[in-house]
């Protein structure tokens, strides 16, 4: 469960020799996980570089997909098995388990795998099988990535409307391109 308690305080490195007034702390927060660099020269502590881990996914465990631009949900039609955006419900057809073994992104209430077939196109649900098209990586900047095109997924131009398509497109960390995980 998210907390703001610190996981760690490591010493910060610097030419092999550990720096005893500079260490790095990370907290769980209820979104991500954040990681801040702290340097408590003279007994005041300086955050000189921080950096917000938003994809922070466990394997297996079932979660929604929102973006970050308009704060909607990820979700699937049961026929022809689209992907579109809509209001946040909680309801199965929302609810997503990125398998980080396979790679793949799969909606829980029908078991199909989320694909993309060809570069700038909309992406869909289909069984399963295994294949590059339905390979995913989630990077920490939220954007979640199809590795065999090498494009990522984004909320098709901008469109703030329940309904609107979801497709990928050459990865430019907009924020129709970032997503966060929510249970």
């Amino acid at each position: 469960k998210a907390s703001a308690q610190y996981i760690a305080r490591v010493p910060v490195f610097f030419s092999g020799a550990a720096e005893t007034n500079k260490y790095i702390r990370a907290r769980f927060l209820p979104d991500r996980l954040e990681v801040t660099a702290i340097d408590s020269t003279n007994g005041e502590l300086k955050v000189f570089e921080k950096h917000k881990v938003t994809a922070y996914v466990k394997l297996g465990a079932s979660s929604r997909v929102i973006s970050v631009y308009n704060n909607k949900c990820l979700a699937s039609t049961p026929s022809p098995f689209n992907v579109l955006m809509g209001i946040c419900n909680n309801q199965s057809n929302q609810s997503w388990i990125h398998n980080t073994a396979t790679a793949e992104i799969k909606v829980s209430s029908d078991n199909k795998c989320l694909e993309a077939s060809s570069p700038n196109s909309n992406v869909y649900l289909t069984n399963c099988n295994n294949t590059s098209r339905q390979q995913w990586v989630v990077l920490p900047t939220g954007d979640i990535k199809n590795q065999q095109l090498d494009q990522c997924l984004d909320l098709t131009g901008f469109d703030n409307a329940d309904g609107a398509n979801v497709g990928i497109w050459n990865c430019n960390s907009g924020t129709n391109q970032q997503w966060r995980w929510a249970q």
